[in-house]
């Protein structure tokens, strides 16, 4: 039994002539013929029904198209997969990201990725939304979660780091205020903090475990944490932030962290993309590309 004859077979069911099955595959209707006699014969039945002006399936015919039909699209499904794997990655690739990663590493990280494969085309949309990739049309999404997103069935999820959100302050700030010892001093400072925490904040001992509440209404809250960070190194308090936003400015000297054996969330950033038969090789590599980018990356160690 032959692949061909089956495609010429499941053409001729689904289109209802073999004068149809032959426009729909290319074919002279003369091969349409020949591939289903020589399927006939393979399987000793007979499977279609031909009339000068119809053709009726039997139920042989009619139980090799149900079960057939899956295993020959998984075939197509396998080729492809095969073929996309041997391909060069160009296209145009759709990724949304949190607007605060993208302001603060993913330049660099488009920069690789297009000197690598100059091929593809690589649209970056910077949203807070958590939209849904498949009805807003993208390919990738690079999201910030605390919850787990491997239970829904719809999408992929590769781990890429782990991202704190600490408290930190400009130099300036600490020289003029001073340093909190602990976090029941946080009540005699300036706090920025993040729309994400309206109300108390807590905190989180790395290694302990234990927890203090901060009940203190902050002086600045916004949901833009450059906005947040910008204003910590203007020195205008101390601020909960985004690992991944505050610690190039801590490397720098700009910034340092307050408190640092304590910890207000502790999130992980990943890379989604919808679940499909096969991942396509622009969406791959840059998957690859990303990891890489992200593998012990500077704020979790800085």
């Amino acid at each position: 039994m032959r692949t061909e004859d089956l495609e010429a077979f499941f053409a001729v069911v689904e289109t209802g002539s073999l004068t149809s099955a032959a426009k729909t595959l290319s074919l002279p209707k003369s091969t349409i013929s020949r591939r289903l006699a020589r399927l006939e014969s393979d399987l000793g039945a007979t499977l279609l029904l031909r009339t000068p002006r119809s053709i009726q399936i039997t139920e042989t015919g009619e139980l090799l198209h149900r079960q057939g039909s899956p295993a020959l699209s998984y075939l197509d499904e396998v080729e492809r997969m095969v073929l996309d794997r041997a391909a060069e990655p160009s296209g145009l690739l759709r990724v949304s990201a949190p607007p605060d990663l993208a302001g603060v590493h993913l330049g660099a990280l488009c920069a690789r990725f297009g000197r690598t494969y100059p091929e593809v085309r690589l649209s970056i949309v910077a949203t807070g939304t958590f939209s849904s990739l498949i009805s807003d049309g993208y390919d990738v999404a690079l999201r910030i979660h605390t919850d787990a997103l491997d239970s829904v069935a719809s999408l992929r999820v590769r781990r890429l780091a782990r991202v704190e959100v600490a408290l930190y302050a400009a130099p300036s700030y600490v020289e003029q205020e001073g340093l909190p010892r602990n976090p029941r001093q946080l009540a005699q400072h300036t706090l920025l903090g993040m729309a994400a925490f309206p109300g108390s904040w807590t905190l989180t001992h790395v290694r302990r475990g234990t927890t203090f509440e901060i009940t203190e209404q902050p002086n600045l809250v916004s949901n833009d944490h450059l906005l947040l960070r910008d204003a910590a190194l203007a020195g205008a308090g101390v601020a909960a932030l985004p690992s991944f936003v505050a610690e190039p400015r801590v490397r720098q000297g700009h910034l340092r962290r307050v408190l640092p054996a304590w910890a207000v969330q502790t999130a992980v950033l990943s890379a989604v993309w919808p679940t499909t038969h096969h991942t396509s090789p622009r969406v791959r590599a840059f998957l690859d590309e990303t990891a890489r980018f992200f593998d012990r990356p500077t704020w979790t160690h800085g």
